[in-house]
């Protein structure tokens, strides 16, 4: 269904977009959570080149695509790419893309998650205990922390 939305936005307004791109970076988002990080990789690179152009480095829609390929590419194996690519998310930004709450706790979430994967456990628990209680003190719901808590329970075995 996304990939019939970002068709159709392609065929009325164009590749460059911003609307196009912002449902390249849904449908990137939505392969994602189809646990494609393979395909969905492509797709989020290409709407953060591009978004990046039409509104800026700093656009809090820059800032979700930068957060979700920084997602993909971990979860391919590619964790110092992923680190590195967190490093230009802007907490407040990344915020105003969501009326979710908690985004810069989730931004530490991630990071610690990418610094678990990178065997850097010492480092990573505690930022990651710290992001998880930050995250239930300011309403994020249970199942965006589910896979937190998880890597955490794991690394503690």
């Amino acid at each position: 269904m996304q990939r019939d939305v970002y068709q159709r936005s392609l065929r009325r307004w164009g590749a460059a977009s911003q609307y196009t791109l912002v449902e390249l970076l849904n449908l990137g988002s939505a392969e994602y959570d189809a646990n494609d990080a393979a395909a969905a990789l492509p797709h989020l690179r290409q709407a953060e080149a591009g978004l990046a152009k039409v509104a800026g480095e700093d656009s809090p829609a820059v800032q979700a695509a930068r957060v979700a390929e920084a997602n993909a590419l971990s979860d391919l194996g590619r964790h110092a790419e992923a680190l590195a690519l967190l490093n230009h998310v802007d907490p407040a930004a990344y915020q105003a893309t969501t009326s979710d709450p908690g985004r810069a706790a989730v931004l530490k979430a991630i990071r610690a998650r990418i610094l678990l994967r990178l065997g850097r456990r010492r480092e990573a628990e505690p930022q990651l205990r710290d992001a998880l209680a930050r995250m239930q003190a300011v309403g994020v719901s249970e199942d965006e922390m589910t896979p937190f808590r998880k890597s955490l329970a794991e690394a503690s075995r």
